[in-house]
């Protein structure tokens, strides 16, 4: 468990640090943490939640996951425009130098 926890916690903090240095455009720096983080996302849901609870519990989890699914695909097409925003900025600052 301390291993999964010292993963996140390590992973984030690459990717902050990183992030402090670079524009980071792309989420792939988060993957590595995404399997420790569910992980004990869901060992402490199962040690929170009462064992009567837990299958409402679950289900929350997953309809939340939808609906944040959802609300990003929803704005997608605004975040799309901020991306060909930054790529005309790069080409423009290219065809300048």
């Amino acid at each position: 468990m301390f291993g999964l926890f010292a993963t996140v916690i390590l992973g984030y903090a690459a990717v902050i640090q990183f992030g402090l240095q670079f524009s980071l455009t792309q989420a792939r720096y988060f993957f590595p943490m995404i399997a420790p983080a569910a992980v004990l996302l869901m060992v402490g849901l199962r040690e929170i939640v009462p064992a009567r609870g837990r299958g409402y519990a679950q289900v929350g989890v997953v309809a939340g996951l939808v609906a944040l699914n959802i609300y990003i695909f929803a704005l997608r097409d605004s975040l799309l425009v901020c991306d060909r925003h930054a790529q005309k900025v790069r080409v423009d600052l290219m065809e300048s130098s």
